[in-house]
């Protein structure tokens, strides 16, 4: 086999192996941004969960801020508030929400 169809290949199996793992993955189906994996509105609970593991909190809070305004083009109009909290008010710990004024 030559160096480029051994390329070829390779990039051949990566594509199908980042398929069928996208396809298992808690990731969200555009445009409808439901889940992939388990049909529910995205970020699913299996979602957030593996998203908190590997993000800081302002990493995650501002990829879930990316996420919504990409949302918002996708979705039918949705209630502005059902929309922050399926994307945003998750991504707050519940004890970092110390007592207000």
């Amino acid at each position: 086999m030559t160096a480029a169809k051994h390329i070829a290949a390779k990039h051949t199996a990566m594509e199908h192996t980042t398929t069928a793992h996208h396809a298992t993955a808690h990731t969200p189906h555009k445009p409808s941004w439901d889940c992939l994996a388990c049909g529910r509105p995205w970020p699913c609970d299996p979602a957030r969960e593996a998203l908190s593991a590997v993000l800081d909190l302002v990493a995650l809070a501002g990829l879930m801020w990316d996420a919504l305004e990409e949302a918002v083009r996708d979705l039918p109009p949705t209630p502005a508030a059902e929309l922050f909290d399926r994307f945003l008010t998750w991504t707050v710990p519940p004890n970092a929400a110390g007592p207000h004024p």
